[in-house]
């Protein structure tokens, strides 16, 4: 249904788009209204449903312009694609950012001998905390038995 809107839509700007132009001097000066639908299904349109609007008004584009039938629908298809990849590029919260942030894995003969320093004493650290961990678990439940040994003897 929304396709439909936009293609709709388009008909309604292609309308106004044709007597804009005829008041500003009869095609002296370009207005193209309709790129603008195009670059809004690229940005907020789903994949197919841009897609078929995007070939829709691609299509009142066809009817308007006087080109050969299929030429402005392939571009309206064309300019909704690279919206899209345009807007995945730069979008900040996309997948794309996020692989583009990550810093590559060095195998361990490459890196640097201050970073292998710095991993082994990460490593040693973590494994005294284990250490610990285990120790003070250890204490706990030794001094438990101890404290329930003292209230058998006592009863």
């Amino acid at each position: 249904m929304k396709p439909l809107a936009h293609v709709a839509f388009a008909l309604l700007l292609a309308a106004v788009q044709a007597s804009l132009l005829r008041w500003l001097g009869g095609g002296a000066l370009p207005v193209a209204l309709l790129a603008a639908c195009l670059v809004h299904q690229g940005l907020h349109g789903g994949n197919v449903d841009g897609a078929v609007a995007s070939a829709g008004i691609g299509y009142v584009l066809d009817l308007v312009s006087g080109t050969p039938k299929g030429l402005m629908t392939f571009l309206a298809v064309a300019v909704f694609l690279a919206a899209r990849l345009v807007a995945a590029a730069v979008e900040v919260r996309g997948r794309l950012a996020f692989a583009r942030d990550q810093r590559p894995v060095v195998p361990p003969h490459e890196r640097p001998p201050h970073q292998e320093r710095q991993r082994q004493i990460d490593q040693l650290q973590r494994q005294r905390a284990r250490v610990l961990r285990v120790h003070s678990f250890d204490l706990q439940r030794q001094a438990r038995r101890q404290h329930q040994g003292r209230q058998s003897i006592r009863a």
